[in-house]
């Protein structure tokens, strides 16, 4: 039987500002929106969108809720009750995530109100005043804008939000899954010209707050570890209990790009990927299916030519018992008129057992989808967003249960976590 891929409608217009249905419905897909109303780096409203899918991969899908998360309009107030915003050009943050249940969705994001930032950047504060997302002058790593997990159920309405204080206080928030245990693993970046901000960077750990600790050991000072300042996903590895961590660049941009796992409190390379030049490609969000593993590669910040000896876009990579080795690249995308270059920058995968079906948001900023044929398969373009919106990440529903190879591993994670924080006493 022939697998089709499902083709959604684009959206017209605005997204409501009331959700259109109650609650997230399995076996669809969930876009993370960022409302750029006022295009820039301040802090700007976040949706999660959900698009249908009719059929087993043969119909078409429509724009069905949309839930609106919480976020204060302009103000002074210090206190902000679980007001959640992203940057309105960081296109590296709000990457979704199931939990290892697949009941519930993790975005990362900024405690504070709609519009407020630094006034130089939105997140790396050169000029740290009251209004900045990075550290208090003179304290580095005092972070006078909480950084927030959203953990939203189908049940949209029983959300739930957790802050810490201390994680990513210099820069960017990207990434929180879900540990199984009652906290979160955390991607993310951190400044780096001081020790106390890189202190709050790379791959972390969250149990109870508002503090988080480093997977990865010393982030200011462990440099051959390597020091892993500028993540961008952390999530479940191919082994129950594992996690791998996607990183673009280490502090000061020693080490390389690619994916990584923790091993003794260190940050190894998974074996096969070789160190890049840093900078070469740039690895985002993943997922393992077994011996297969996908990465959405932007192409160092979307570039359509080889950067490295890199290409962004889907990257496909096939275990041999022994080493990870990358098979092939899917990085065109046919917009109805033409193929043109596709980075990737968040991916979700299902499966049906014969064939892996791919969802992505690329670096145009479109939602696209691939049945993964082959190293000439071709993106569909699946939806764009309206003008004054951008999309940032796209994931299975909440409740969708489909077997995904690997994902269970992050369930033993709470005891990994559990072992680091009694170490870290």
């Amino acid at each position: 039987m022939s697998v089709r891929i499902v083709t959604l409608l684009a959206v017209a217009g605005s997204f409501s500002s009331a959700a259109l249905g109650q609650s997230f419905t399995p076996n669809n897909l969930v876009v993370s929106v960022v409302d750029l109303t006022t295009s820039n780096n301040l802090g700007r409203p976040v949706s999660l969108q959900q698009f249908d899918l009719s059929g087993p991969l043969s119909a078409s899908a429509n724009l069905s809720r949309v839930f609106n998360l919480p976020a204060t309009p302009s103000q002074t107030a210090t206190t902000v009750p679980n007001s959640f915003v992203l940057s309105g050009t960081a296109t590296s943050e709000g990457l979704i995530t199931l939990s290892p249940d697949r009941t519930t969705i993790g975005i990362g994001g900024y405690n504070t109100w709609i519009g407020r930032g630094g006034n130089t950047s939105f997140t790396t504060g050169s000029v740290a005043t009251t209004l900045n997302f990075s550290g208090n002058a003179g304290t580095g790593a005092a972070a006078n804008v909480p950084r927030i997990v959203a953990s939203v159920p189908a049940n949209y309405a029983s959300i739930t939000y957790t802050l810490m204080n201390n994680t990513y206080s210099g820069s960017n928030f990207r990434s929180a899954v879900s540990n199984g245990a009652g906290g979160f693993i955390l991607g993310g970046t951190s400044l780096t010209n001081t020790t106390a901000n890189r202190l709050t960077g790379g791959a972390r750990s969250y149990t109870t707050g508002p503090a988080s600790i480093n997977l990865t050991g010393a982030q200011g000072t462990d440099v051959n570890a390597p020091s892993l300042v500028n993540t961008r996903f952390v999530g479940p590895g191919p082994t129950a209990g594992s996690i791998v961590i996607a990183t673009q660049s280490s502090v000061t941009s020693v080490g390389s790009p690619g994916l990584y796992t923790v091993s003794g409190g260190n940050a190894v390379l998974l074996p096969g990927f070789a160190a890049p030049t840093a900078g070469s490609w740039g690895p985002n969000d993943f997922q393992f299916l077994g011996n297969t593993l996908y990465i959405a590669d932007d192409g160092n910040a979307g570039a359509s030519g080889t950067t490295g000896g890199q290409l962004g876009g889907l990257q496909r990579w096939d275990f041999n018992g022994t080493t990870w080795a990358l098979s092939y690249l899917i990085n065109q995308v046919n917009t109805g008129t033409a193929n043109v270059f596709a980075g990737l920058r968040s991916l979700t995968v299902i499966s049906d057992g014969s064939a892996n079906t791919i969802y992505g948001i690329d670096t145009a900023g479109r939602l696209v989808g691939v049945v993964d044929a082959g190293a000439s398969s071709v993106f569909t373009t699946l939806a764009v967003a309206p003008t004054g919106f951008a999309f940032r990440g796209v994931e299975m529903t909440p409740g969708t249960l489909v077997p995904t190879p690997g994902a269970a591993g992050l369930l033993a994670l709470g005891g990994l976590v559990a072992g680091r924080r009694r170490r870290a006493r």
